[in-house]
């Protein structure tokens, strides 16, 4: 579902970024909204809820590492603890498996945000917990966790208050070129198709917005995984730098362009 969902965002990123060099319109505002709501909002969705559903708290005694999920409840003695795993790939995520001494693998796979947090609670009785403290995929899901977390003021600018502000200016600059002034429309055809075509491009704009966010944290994420598999050590320089970049790309670059052609 994951791999779904950023399939679709670049598939609808392709058509974008084909009508803006051929003056095409291939995507236009309302189905490039459907195709992300239908083939990525719904799989993530999904996804999120799987996550809640599969859920599951660590509890850990001197003797023991127990697990506790909706209807199961299991009991690892530490010390039948041979080898634990962290994911080469982080996915679905980031996380764990654990192989006991007789060879057999711990019926589930640990999802955890943060690996290294429980490796580390657990290193002073299990030394395979203190040796996989050093796999590349443990720091980078240390510098994720440590320098991803946002606001909700954060995704209330990302997606709501700065898509408004361009639609606002870039419906306004259409209003004044076809119907000569700012409720020209308006004042022609009506309030209903004005606030229509209002609500088109304020859809328009969002939804090519959450395709830019997508494909750059598609892009950052690979960026800092293939860094960090190089230099471990480095881990969170080089998380800081891609969020760095994508802050830049996504609030710097899409003004600039809007202002660039109202210049023009």
């Amino acid at each position: 579902m994951q791999a779904v969902a950023a399939l679709n965002l670049f598939y609808v990123a392709s058509h974008i970024a084909y009508d803006i060099v051929a003056g095409a319109q291939t995507a236009p505002p309302l189905a490039v909204a459907l195709s992300i709501a239908a083939f990525s909002g719904l799989p993530l969705a999904a996804t999120a809820l799987l996550r809640r559903m599969l859920a599951a708290t660590v509890d850990i005694t001197p003797s023991l590492l127990v697990l506790t999920a909706r209807r199961a409840r299991f009991e690892i003695p530490l010390a039948s603890v041979s080898v634990i795993r962290p994911f080469s790939l982080p996915l679905p995520g980031s996380g764990m498996a654990i192989t006991m001494r007789s060879g057999r693998r711990f019926r589930y796979r640990l999802l955890v945000p943060d690996p290294g947090a429980l490796l580390e609670a657990v290193g002073d009785a299990l030394p395979a917990a203190r040796s996989a403290l050093g796999h590349p995929s443990v720091a980078y899901a240390r510098a994720r966790a440590g320098l991803t977390r946002r606001h909700t003021a954060y995704w209330l600018i990302k997606f709501g208050i700065l898509p408004l502000v361009l639609t606002v200016i870039l419906f306004q600059l259409h209003q004044h070129i076809v119907y000569g002034g700012a409720f020209g429309q308006y004042h022609l055809v009506g309030p209903a198709a004005y606030l229509r075509s209002f609500g088109l491009a304020w859809t328009g704009t969002t939804g090519g917005l959450v395709v830019l966010a997508g494909v750059l944290r598609v892009v950052a994420e690979l960026i800092a995984l293939l860094s960090t598999w190089a230099l471990p050590s480095r881990a969170r320089l080089f998380r800081g730098a891609v969020e760095v970049i994508c802050q830049i790309a996504y609030f710097g670059v899409v003004p600039a362009y809007v202002a660039a052609h109202l210049l023009l």
